[in-house]
């Protein structure tokens, strides 16, 4: 699609800053922004060396900042922005942070991606984030458009698997729990929920108040992967739902630190709580099993 754009020419150089597509301006505005730039340039200021200065120096842990600031909470599900968001801070950055955006190349990806072999299902979904991620640098100018490192990196071969806990296991669990309460009580109440209920994990970490129903012992959810869906409730499953204090002004059971929404990151209290446990094989998912056992 053809571009307007403005030439300049210096000492040393002739300069060319691409203004935009040619659609989405009329003459009339390209025009007014050319003589801007064109300013610009009679004052001593450069806007293509800037552009070009910025690309250089930009890193892949400013990309990921920008990045969970202006994309993450505006394109994605309220239930996988923690998952990004936690993708980039406790791997990507740390362990890619210091590279230039620009000088990424794929057996970057390849050695990062092999360096987390020993948990290869989180490797595979660290590496698709960054591959969102770099391609939006290229949408951001901060990248060549039309290579991204990502592409080509062969995933780790996922297995399907059920894992049980034991019944000591699940007593440990249950003890970290009880401590992981004084920490933040709406953590253990979500963990308790799962395995007691059998629900996604969005489903009780977005389940709201108005879906509860007491008198009938039932979860009617709502616009899920399956549509409507109504979850009977046991004894123990509805005596915890009591035990959660709701918090005026927010309408979600499981409440967040940010007034008024759930709590987004899951992933990191599991974390938590599973090496304390000693249960780190143990997926969040695979709490479901306990309740279908």
């Amino acid at each position: 699609m053809p571009s307007e754009f403005v030439r300049h020419r210096t000492r040393l150089a002739q300069r060319r800053v691409t203004i935009g597509l040619y659609d989405p301006w009329t003459a009339e505005a390209a025009r007014l922004e050319a003589q801007r730039l064109l300013g610009e340039f009679a004052v001593g200021h450069d806007p293509a060396a800037e552009k070009a200065k910025e690309k250089a120096l930009a890193t892949i842990a400013e990309l990921g900042e920008r990045f969970i600031d202006q994309y993450i909470s505006n394109h994605l599900k309220s239930s996988t922005q923690g998952e990004y968001t936690r993708a980039i801070k406790l791997f990507i950055t740390p362990q890619m942070g210091r590279l230039k955006i620009v000088e990424v190349l794929r057996s970057d990806v390849a050695t990062f991606h092999h360096a987390m072999r020993n948990i290869f299902y989180q490797a595979n979904r660290v590496v698709g984030v960054l591959s969102v991620m770099l391609a939006q640098a290229e949408l951001w100018g901060l990248r060549p458009e039309g290579y991204n490192p990502c592409r080509g990196i062969k995933k780790f071969k996922e297995e399907k698997r059920e894992r049980f806990l034991s019944l000591q296991e699940l007593k440990k669990l249950g003890e970290t729990l009880e401590i992981e309460q004084h920490k933040n009580p709406y953590v253990t109440h979500f963990f308790r929920l799962l395995i007691l209920t059998g629900c996604r994990l969005g489903e009780i970490q977005m389940l709201k108040w108005g879906y509860v129903d007491f008198e009938s012992s039932i979860l009617r959810l709502p616009d899920l992967k399956t549509g409507k869906k109504t979850v009977y409730l046991g004894a123990a499953a509805a005596d915890e739902l009591k035990r959660i204090p709701k918090v005026i002004g927010n309408p979600h059971v499981i409440c967040g630190n940010i007034e008024g929404q759930f709590l987004a990151d899951i992933q990191a209290p599991w974390q938590r709580v599973r090496k304390a446990a000693g249960i780190e094989d143990v997926r969040i998912h695979d709490l479901r099993h306990m309740f279908a056992s």
